[in-house]
């Protein structure tokens, strides 16, 4: 796997940006874990979305996905095309098949 990254930033200022990533208005499920990777179903397409890959099975184009933010009822996958347009994926966290953490951030 990996370990953190924000994809073409160095490492101070990866951890900058990731805590400038909007968040769920939920509770997060890991507060110290961070995902590298989810698989889920959405709106009848079985996607994959990894830091610093484009999504997989996903209609649009987005970009690569510069993080992914979880909580107790969704996920937040935060791409290029969210800084530039301010679109954000949500999925419920119901639809999630799987999920990967980072090396250096795993779930406790």
């Amino acid at each position: 796997m990996a370990n953190f990254f924000v994809p073409g930033l160095p490492r101070e200022e990866a951890e900058k940006a990731y805590q400038r990533f909007p968040r769920p208005q939920y509770p997060s499920v890991h507060p110290t874990a961070r995902l590298y990777s989810i698989a889920f179903r959405q709106d009848g397409f079985d996607c994959t979305a990894t830091v610093g890959e484009e999504m997989t099975g996903w209609p649009d184009r987005h970009g690569p996905v510069l993080g992914i933010i979880e909580s107790t009822q969704q996920i937040l996958v935060y791409t290029v095309r969210s800084e530039v347009r301010g679109d954000l994926l949500h999925v419920g966290a119901n639809n999630m098949a799987a999920r990967k953490y980072f090396d250096d951030f795993p779930k406790d």
